[in-house]
């Protein structure tokens, strides 16, 4: 297929890339020059697992005479007959006109996981347990249905994977089901798994915020119809080389080994849009043409946007120091309603650590242990998470999502020792329904929660 200037942004929007096709990419005479640059950057961002940072390749003018496609190693594929490359990437010379052609090829999924927001093994044994949500049929919206497709997937990690599914469609809501396409193959020892959306939409319709990428799950939900039939919504893929996971639903995940559930909810909130289009590489920050809705969210320690070019230019070595200053909040109404009126940390370590930064939240504000654990980084042996936590369907309510309430339960009523272990257990009450929460504690861990309706 050859895409020439008129054709490049319209034809890829209604094709999806096949992986087993080469893509010609042709560019202009000399008087496009310009038009070209921003329309290959639309097309090499518009692959189903999505953008610039995840799969495709930023497009720079490196001369005068020569344009410079790179991307992410792994997806980009250099081919024969290239003059010159950087890192994964080819150069296309000539000023009034070139053809060059790249390969696509799936590195972990059939449709290409997104590699940024791999889940990150930890060291050590944790030892904690956090529960699945309190759930009442009185404080939420119908479940959202959620199709799976397993590709090479082993029985017992299905069984844990529907697990995590059933948590997840209690507590969100979409008129339109959510298909997730699941594949099973070996990655690197540290990487436990990875996932994100197939594709991204913006200006659809019910669209919230103009010229903004919306995750194709969520753009569905938010659209009231299916805006693409042709692929999955979410792409998920688990590290099939590990032998030490743990497929139990227990959550007694025995020492040193990982617990599969919470690293299924963890990568399901990937897809469904806990992930954005930033990027670092040699300290210059970058994001794609249009921002993703998570993008719009992240602020630095003084409130400032991360996507106000005026303050930091789209690429530039002032976005880099943000994405690497330690100090990045998620700043929403939900999400800092569910973290007692304060942004929550994102994790923005220095240097950028790709697969982690960013896309996750702080480590060190949410230890193992912590119930807004499970969406950071790296999860350690003993370590079970069951619950997405308020901060993370905070962000989520903040994305759009449609999420399912259960009462919050804002008071402490009282502390008792209601299971006989000895140790104190926690009494809570909702004060507008009357209900009652009894979390069962051991130390500062959740071990059981409940809800008990007024008398």
């Amino acid at each position: 297929m050859v895409l020439n200037n008129s054709e490049f942004f319209p034809t890829l929007l209604k094709e999806d890339v096949d992986f087993t096709k080469n893509y010609n990419v042709e560019i202009p005479p000399i008087g496009g020059v310009v038009n070209s640059l921003l329309q290959a950057d639309k097309l090499l961002e518009n692959f189903p697992f999505s953008d610039s940072k995840e799969a495709g390749a930023i497009v720079n003018q490196s001369s005068i005479d020569n344009f410079l496609i790179y991307g992410q190693q792994g997806y980009l594929t250099p081919v024969t007959n290239t003059t010159s490359s950087q890192g994964d990437g080819d150069f296309i010379t000539g000023i009034n006109q070139g053809t060059d052609t790249f390969s696509v090829e799936p590195e972990i999924a059939d449709y290409g996981s997104d590699e940024s927001d791999w889940l990150q093994a930890g060291v050590g044994n944790a030892f904690t347990k956090v529960p699945p949500p309190v759930t009442n049929p009185q404080f939420r919206s119908a479940p959202a249905t959620i199709n799976v497709t397993y590709n090479g997937v082993p029985t017992q990690a299905q069984a844990a994977f529907q697990y995590a599914v059933d948590i997840w469609k209690n507590l969100i809501y979409s008129p339109v089901p959510i298909n997730i396409q699941v594949g099973w193959a070996a990655s690197s020892s540290g990487n436990l798994g990875s996932g994100g959306p197939s594709a991204y939409q913006q200006n659809f319709a019910n669209a919230p915020k103009p010229n903004t990428l919306y995750p194709i799950g969520l753009a569905n939900s938010l659209a009231g119809s299916d805006l693409d039939t042709t692929k999955p919504d979410i792409t998920l893929s688990f590290n099939s080389s590990r032998a030490d996971w743990y497929f139990g639903i227990d959550r007694n995940t025995p020492s040193n080994q990982f617990d599969f559930v919470s690293v299924a909810l963890h990568e399901i909130a990937h897809g469904l849009g806990f992930t954005g289009q930033m990027q670092s590489n040699s300290g210059v920050g970058q994001w794609g043409s249009l921002p993703a809705i998570y993008d719009g969210f992240a602020v630095n320690g003084s409130g400032q946007s991360l996507i106000n070019t005026s303050l930091f230019p789209n690429p530039s070595t002032a976005l880099g120091s943000q994405l690497t200053s330690n100090s990045l909040l998620f700043n929403g109404t939900n999400t800092r309603n569910a973290n007692g009126n304060n942004n929550p940390r994102l994790f923005a370590p220095n240097p950028w650590n790709s697969g982690s930064s960013y896309y996750h939240l702080d480590e060190s504000a949410y230890p193992a242990g912590s119930i807004n654990s499970l969406m950071t980084p790296t999860l350690n042996t003993a370590e079970a998470i069951h619950n997405p936590g308020p901060v993370a369907l905070g962000i989520l309510k903040d994305l759009g999502w449609d999420v399912n309430t259960s009462p919050s339960f804002n008071r402490v009523k009282t502390f008792g020792d209601f299971n006989g272990d000895g140790k104190a257990d926690i009494l809570w009450r909702e004060p507008v329904s009357g209900l009652n929460s009894i979390w069962l504690m051991n130390a500062n861990n959740i071990i059981a929660a409940t809800v008990v309706s007024p008398v």
